[in-house]
């Protein structure tokens, strides 16, 4: 397991705590207000959503993705790392540091008889056809973005030999799943997820595997 939920390592972190693992429950023992699992994984980042200020409403984004269709993509876990972020709300060089506790991933790349491109290279590339063709705004990225998984923001840790403790523990949990899975593997879900996220139960959806939204 990655994630310090008994807090042996992690002094403490932003308001939202672990945003991987299920979330947080109503009267959860950590004390943390309840809050959804907001687990994913980044291909594009969009921007603005204010066409405004060169951004992509969430209409266009929805537009985009009805128009297109693509394998499952299988994940492989590359490592666990932290710094970066802060998000801790102090301010002043006399606090503990801060930052982001994040889990790098990589997308499989797999090829259909004949292609010279993979299917997540075709993907990208009918991705930024479809978002150019709803008239995508100019904050949106050229290139894809380094898929990764954001874990916790603002974390806090005990010492630097917890904090060196906790990363060591958690890359050999990460070392299991690429032994588990050195092809990767396709991730998902049986359960269902409102999205938008702050929709609460108004849209909730089938996740599924391999589902990307």
């Amino acid at each position: 397991n990655i994630i310090d939920r008994d807090y042996e390592y992690v002094m403490s972190m932003d308001e939202d705590g672990w945003l991987v693992g299920g979330g947080y429950k109503n009267f959860d023992y950590s004390g943390k207000m309840p809050y959804i699992d907001s687990s994913h994984t980044e291909l594009l980042r969009i921007g603005s959503l204010d066409p405004d200020f060169g951004g992509t409403t969430i209409e266009q984004v929805y537009e985009a993705m009805d128009s297109l269709s693509f394998p499952p993509f299988a994940i492989y876990p590359e490592f666990v790392k932290g710094g970066g972020g802060g998000h801790s709300g102090d301010d002043g060089d006399s606090s503990v540091p801060s930052g982001d506790v994040t889990l790098i991933v990589s997308v499989v790349d797999t090829y259909e008889d004949g292609d010279s491109y993979s299917s997540y290279e075709d993907f990208l590339d009918n991705l930024f056809d479809a978002m150019d063709g709803v008239g995508g705004g100019p904050c949106m990225d050229d290139h894809d973005t380094d898929p990764h998984v954001s874990m916790a923001r603002g974390v806090k840790f005990k010492s630097s030999y917890h904090q060196q403790q906790y990363f060591y523990k958690a890359n050999l949990e990460v070392s299991v799943w690429q032994a588990m899975y050195p092809k990767g593997v396709v991730i998902g879900s049986n359960s269902y997820a409102s999205f938008p996220p702050d929709s609460g139960s108004r849209n909730k959806m089938y996740v599924g595997y391999g589902n990307l939204y």
